[in-house]
């Protein structure tokens, strides 16, 4: 459905937010109808799972997600304390 398609990118393109300064364009202030023309003849996709989608491993929302991100606090507070060594 066209209309639907529309209201969908408009959507996403709202949302996305950042995106849309490669674009030129502020997400704040553009307008619909600016947004209707930037977006005219790109294709809109509708995704359905076909069975629950769990997490994997290294997703979001597991325990190994998380891994990295303490790595790098630890890593930072180490380069830190070490620099006020000096």
């Amino acid at each position: 459905d066209p209309a639907e398609a529309e209201r969908a990118a408009l959507a996403v393109a709202r949302n996305c937010g950042f995106a849309l300064v490669f674009e030129g364009l502020n997400p704040l202030t553009t307008t619909d109808d600016r947004l209707r023309a930037q977006l005219a003849g790109r294709p809109v996709v509708r995704v359905t799972a076909a069975a629950p989608v769990r997490p994997g491993r290294h997703d979001p929302g597991s325990w190994w997600w998380l891994l990295p991100r303490a790595l790098g606090v630890v890593a930072m507070l180490g380069v830190a304390r070490a620099i006020r060594r000096r």
